[in-house]
């Protein structure tokens, strides 16, 4: 895989770059138990690119009830992506950035912060699928160069949307969804293809929808 786009897809979605307790500036990126084979994926991608990689298991403890993983990577080169990530230490999206990605790295930045939705129509009582890409930590003038990128570059017809009033996110029709889908379905782990399923329902909906799902 490019390694600038491993690297933006990366920030794009989990990964953040931080310092340590003696200033020193590192990558991480942390997941829960179930997506550790995800996690491993990126490893060794990172590790094909020449980066040395640390692997560690986060335990329950007091204070966190849950078990995750973590990979952390110590590069000088992370101070010039800070630089373009981070302009005044907030995390900011540009065409430039975009411009570097993949068909691979498409796919890590949809299984960090992609989703699938179900919508029923009142009308007609249809159930349809839709997604949307997380990308709230974005003010909207982002999410509008997100939106324009994906709309010329990969063909995708979506657009912002908001929630709660202040939370701006990039919505996918189901066509939007089968183009993107058929792109990056090649780079999606195991543990990551219930975003990619076009049927897959949460536990807590009714198996009776599945069915109805276009």
């Amino acid at each position: 895989m490019n390694k600038k786009s491993l690297i933006i897809s990366s920030l794009l979605g989990d990964g953040y770059i931080t310092h340590d307790k003696d200033n020193k500036k590192y990558f991480a990126i942390q997941h829960g138990d179930k997506q550790k084979d995800y996690l491993l994926y990126k490893k060794k991608l990172f590790e094909d690119n020449g980066f040395k990689v640390k692997y560690n298991k986060i335990n329950k403890s007091n204070t966190r009830n849950f078990i995750g993983h973590r990979i952390t990577i110590y590069a000088d080169e992370f101070q010039y992506w800070e630089h373009l990530f981070y302009p005044n230490k907030k995390r900011t999206v540009t065409r430039h950035l975009l411009n570097m990605l993949d068909e691979q790295g498409l796919a890590i930045w949809w299984q960090d912060d992609g989703s699938l939705t179900i919508y029923t129509n009142p009308k007609d009582k249809r159930t349809h699928r839709s997604g949307k890409l997380c990308t709230h930590a974005y003010t909207y003038k982002e999410n509008k160069i997100i939106e324009q990128y994906l709309n010329i570059i990969w063909k995708l017809d979506v657009r912002v949307k908001i929630e709660k009033k202040k939370y701006y996110y990039i919505y996918f029709n189901t066509n939007s969804l089968i183009r993107l889908f058929k792109i990056i379905s090649p780079y999606v782990v195991e543990s990551m293809k219930y975003k990619i399923d076009m049927r897959y329902v949460k536990p807590q909906l009714s198996p009776i929808l599945q069915g109805e799902l276009i």
